[in-house]
């Protein structure tokens, strides 16, 4: 199959004329026979690159504070524990409260320390007693005798302790109070034994308690101004409150 080389339409083997257009097929040579070239089919353009789409946004970088304001911070923050914690302390050492011992000499008697026998007396014008003092501040109250079914070591040893730190102060009712009828009838002619005054008795340290029968022996080591003395208050239980029976003044 032959094709005109003028027009491009397809000759029939065997004719001599294009039937198109009538051009001698002869003049044109000879043809390729193949079949023209399609045209070429475009290639698809690329698309164009797609703009990336807008993402979230960076994070924020985190605020990040000076070196010197986070040690500023923690240095206050040290401070102000340390000033509690001292605080602490010198509350408890100043005003903490504590329980003693009603044996201990140094809750029943104003002189803790042991007293020697042999030491001499005290001047009359020295007795290591403010009294000035004593006359200006208010004495405290000292707690009242609470009832008790039984009588033990420790009630016979407050009850003569409270006694004595009365007779030191000057208070003879509160002294009186502390002594049973018996003891009452004993000093009833020389009551003011129960209110020596403030310079008179200096000191005294409860020794020991011991039972005797149904009362208790208190011994007591006492500095009076005109000398120590050693004292056995007998200790019994009338109406449900300690008194003080009897005081004998012995060597033992």
């Amino acid at each position: 199959m032959a094709f005109c080389g003028k027009c491009g339409m397809q000759v029939p083997d065997g004719d001599a004329f294009c039937r198109a257009c009538g051009t001698p097929v002869a003049e044109q040579g000879t043809q390729s026979t193949a079949a023209p070239e399609s045209p070429a089919v475009p290639q698809p353009s690329a698309p164009s690159p797609v703009p990336p789409s807008p993402g979230a946004p960076p994070a924020a970088k985190a605020r990040r504070f000076p070196v010197w304001i986070v040690i500023v911070v923690a240095a206050v923050v040290l401070l102000v524990g340390a000033g509690g914690v001292a605080a602490v302390v010198m509350l408890r050492a100043g005003g903490g409260t504590g329980s003693v011992s009603s044996a201990d000499p140094g809750a029943l008697g104003f002189d803790a320390e042991p007293f020697d026998p042999s030491a001499t007396s005290a001047p009359a014008g020295d007795t290591g007693f403010d009294e000035s003092a004593a006359a200006s501040e208010p004495v405290p109250a000292q707690p009242a005798p609470e009832a008790t079914s039984a009588l033990t070591s420790e009630v016979a040893i407050d009850t003569v302790g409270l006694m004595l730190n009365y007779m030191h102060q000057g208070r003879q009712s509160e002294a009186v109070g502390l002594a049973d009828k018996n003891m009452l009838k004993d000093v009833s002619n020389d009551k003011s034994w129960f209110s020596p005054g403030p310079d008179v008795l200096i000191s005294f340290e409860v020794q020991d308690a011991t039972q005797s029968s149904d009362a208790f022996k208190v011994r007591v080591l006492e500095q009076w101004n005109s000398g120590p003395e050693k004292t056995t208050y007998d200790v019994v239980l009338e109406n449900g409150t300690a008194k003080v029976d009897g005081i004998k003044w012995q060597s033992w």
